[in-house]
């Protein structure tokens, strides 16, 4: 495949889902964060013995986060500005409780820091999530100590989550974005997999050109000729002259062509030319597309002339590896950024112009005082490993995120089950039995990730999950429920989305949500009071979205894999109608190479008048060059028709015995099968092999058959020989022969023209 234009996914900057992608985190985190506060401030206002002013405290939150919510503003001081607001609303959990039933308890403080964390790690990197996920911490942490009886933070329910809460969301976020650059890699590729069809059928329609025009010239004066219609010697042979004009322009190197040139023999003799003294490291040699190589030594001719001109540098220095080329200087520098240097044509056109025109890039570094340097960089071509790599890449990515969900679930499982079966606990093996449930539920999950698993399977699981939540909460006493030994309704919600992650996300959404409803139901019918009801509110918005924004997340997985997949697909497609077109190219061009030896003798006799061109052999032999000239033209749009393939020895030994043959073959012709096309070679073989001095083929198909028709004028021993060998009776009309055959199509290639 072509090279031109080609980028690397891998070299190129963020596209646009990376950025699209990278936007909507930061809004999705603004709004999950805002909503989940105004959610929590209501909250309060149910929960019972919550201090005055812990709910004056939660209505300025709730104030901000409407403020937030109504004006949308994203960057980075208004992040700041959550964080602080949240930071101050933790640092007061004195104000929030009355006692310390929230160490064991979730609490709006729980909601608030989860949900925050949750919040800036979509919606920022890293290492910016990670430096607000600390001062949230930090926060409760420091409120947590200021509350009486609660002297160690580290013993609050959930708190050691946190950080989990943190690492979770950060995967999700670097996960998607990884995504995100896959597709717009593939992307890219399918973008420079058109630009290459295009060139391939620019080629292609190149020598269409090249055949019209021969067909204008050189095929008419030969018609002419052969008929007998020119008689002036010198009018003949101005035409002639134009004719072969027309063939050695034709034999020329097409622009189109992908020709090989060494860049560094190219920049060594351009170096020689450069005033300021210069040296050129890097690569021996580098063979690439004479396109490229032409943008890359423009690009680079004026980066030198600009270091001539404006540098005052002492040296230069052209360095060349196998995607690049960098020219850096010690001069004096510009500013990069000033609109003078942006709207100056050498940088604009030259420089830049160039190397976008090839699919590369070129990048300016420089400061007043500090000389440039200027990187040229350009793709070469992908192979189909690397394009399968893209693919294999995307697959991992989806495999590598669920077991990731398999890791949590296994860890939050692990971690808050035990809760009900050691120490002071009710019915410890029933407990045990239902956690033994969920471990294979996980080693199932587990095993789906990368093997074929029946959904029937995944949902009997799904199932099995939902139910234990109810009867786990009907083995606790009253008195447990709310606590951390009520674990199943917040834990288990992570293997829900660990076997669901793949399905459509609706399906998914809707387990989840089925487990939150009967959990939350099983819970309000066994303890009906607002205790259970804020703790349910708190669970939710603190551990049930977040499983929903897993799900949601891995959507874009989903979609980034089947995209890499679908785009390969087509990357193959085009890559092998681009191999035709260029084969078609090819085999054109070959074709009227091969004619030329012949065509251009005869031309140039007719041009030196060597030959009187009343002469019926020299008339002969035009008719039969032109006849090859006007045939070559007719087929161009067909010649990969296995018909006309296999056809043109037969003419080729006919012409060679000065036979004129005319082909005709419609532009629809079906895919004939093997057994049809013998068939219908066998006859036309026959006629050509009897024919004395000229025959006219053919061929002619409907939705249902195939037709050969064959015109020529052959002795009663070929006629004979179509009816013995055939079974045909050919038809005689003075000394012309017409014989035609008519074959039924199978009906799997009826009505499918090629």
């Amino acid at each position: 495949m072509s090279s031109r234009g080609r980028r690397s996914p891998g070299d190129a900057t963020p596209g646009e889902t990376y950025r699209v992608l990278s936007r909507q985190a930061e809004r999705i985190g603004l709004l999950l964060l805002h909503f989940v506060c105004i959610a929590v401030a209501a909250f309060t206002f149910i929960e019972p013995a919550v201090p005055a002013r812990g709910l004056v405290m939660s209505s300025l939150m709730a104030l901000w986060s409407a403020f937030r919510l109504a004006s949308r503003r994203l960057g980075v001081r208004w992040a700041v500005a959550d964080v602080t607001v949240v930071a101050i609303y933790l640092l007061q959990t004195p104000w929030l409780v009355s006692d310390t039933p929230f160490i064991t308890d979730v609490s709006p403080m729980l909601g608030v820091s989860s949900t925050a964390i949750i919040a800036f790690g979509i919606a920022h990197p890293t290492r910016w999530s990670a430096l607000a996920a600390l001062v949230t911490a930090g926060a409760w942490a420091i409120g947590t100590l200021r509350v009486p009886g609660a002297a160690d933070p580290w013993t609050v329910y959930s708190f050691d989550f946190l950080a989990v809460d943190w690492l979770l969301v950060a995967m999700f976020r670097r996960v998607v974005l990884r995504a995100a650059t896959l597709t717009d890699g593939m992307l890219i590729a399918s973008a420079d997999d058109e630009v290459s069809r295009s060139v391939a059928i620019a080629r292609h329609r190149l020598a269409r050109r090249h055949c019209a025009i021969m067909h204008d010239t050189a095929a008419s004066t030969l018609l002419m000729v052969g008929q007998g219609a020119t008689t002036n010697p010198d009018v003949l042979a101005r035409q002639v002259d134009r004719d072969l004009a027309t063939i050695n322009a034709f034999a020329a190197p097409s622009p189109l062509d992908d020709e090989r040139v060494d860049l560094v023999e190219r920049l060594r003799e351009l170096c020689c030319h450069v005033t300021t003294p210069t040296r050129l490291d890097g690569v021996d040699e580098l063979w690439l597309a004479g396109d490229i190589v032409d943008a890359v030594e423009g690009a680079t001719r004026e980066a030198l002339t600009n270091v001539d001109r404006h540098a005052r540098a002492s040296s230069v220095t052209v360095t060349v590896t196998e995607r690049s080329v960098t020219v850096t200087d010690d001069g004096i520098g510009f500013d990069v950024g000033s609109d003078g240097v942006a709207r100056r044509f050498g940088v604009r056109n030259s420089i830049r112009g160039r190397m976008s025109d090839i699919g590369g890039l070129a990048r300016i570094n420089s400061r007043p005082g500090s000389g440039t340097t200027i990187v040229l960089q350009w793709a070469t071509t992908e192979s189909s490993r690397e394009l399968d790599d893209r693919v294999e890449s995307a697959q991992r990515l989806l495999h590598g995120f669920g077991y990731g969900l398999i890791a949590i679930a296994t860890v939050i499982v692990g971690s808050q089950a035990p809760r009900a079966i050691v120490g002071e606990t009710d019915y410890p093996l029933a407990q045990a039995l239902l956690l033994l449930v969920c471990v294979v539920c996980i080693a199932i999950a587990g095993y789906a990730v990368a093997h074929p698993v029946s959904s029937s399977i995944i949902w009997a699981c799904c199932a099995a999950t939902i139910a234990v939540i109810p009867v786990q909460q009907i083995l606790l006493a009253t008195s447990s429920l709310n606590s951390g030994s009520d674990w199943a309704l917040g834990t288990l919600g992570w293997l829900i989305v660990a076997l669901t992650y793949r399905f459509p996300i609706a399906r998914s959404l809707t387990a989840l949500a089925a487990l939150w409803v009967i959990g939350s139901a099983s819970l309000l019918i066994l303890l009906p009071d607002r205790e259970s009801v804020v703790s349910i509110g708190y669970g939710f918005v603190a551990v049930a979205l977040l499983q929903a924004l897993a799900l949601v997340f891995t959507t874009s997985l989903v979609t980034a894999a089947q995209t890499a997949k679908t785009l390969n697909d087509q990357h193959v497609r085009r890559w092998a109608s681009e191999a035709e077109e260029r084969a078609l190219a090819a085999d054109t061009a070959a074709n009227y190479a091969a004619l030329s030896e012949s065509l251009v003798p005869l031309l140039e006799r007719l041009r030196d008048s060597v030959t009187d061109p009343t002469d019926p052999q020299l008339r002969a032999a035009a008719l039969i060059e032109g006849a090859r000239l006007r045939r070559l033209f007719a087929q161009s749009d067909n010649t990969d028709h296995p018909l006309l393939q296999e056809l043109q020895p037969m003419i080729g030994k006919a012409e060679d015995r000065g036979v004129t043959v005319t082909v005709d073959a419609g532009t629809t012709l079906p895919d004939v099968p093997p057994e049809l096309r013998d068939e219908l070679l066998a006859i036309a073989s026959m006629a050509l092999a009897g024919a004395r001095s000229r025959a006219r083929i053919v061929f002619t198909a409907t939705a249902e058959t195939i037709t050969v028709s064959v015109v020529c004028d052959c002795p009663g021993a070929t006629r004979d020989a179509i009816e013995a060998g055939m079974g045909i009776v050919p038809a005689v009309a003075g000394d012309l022969t017409w014989v035609e055959l008519e074959l039924p199509l199978p009906a799997d290639v009826r009505s499918v023209p090629r």
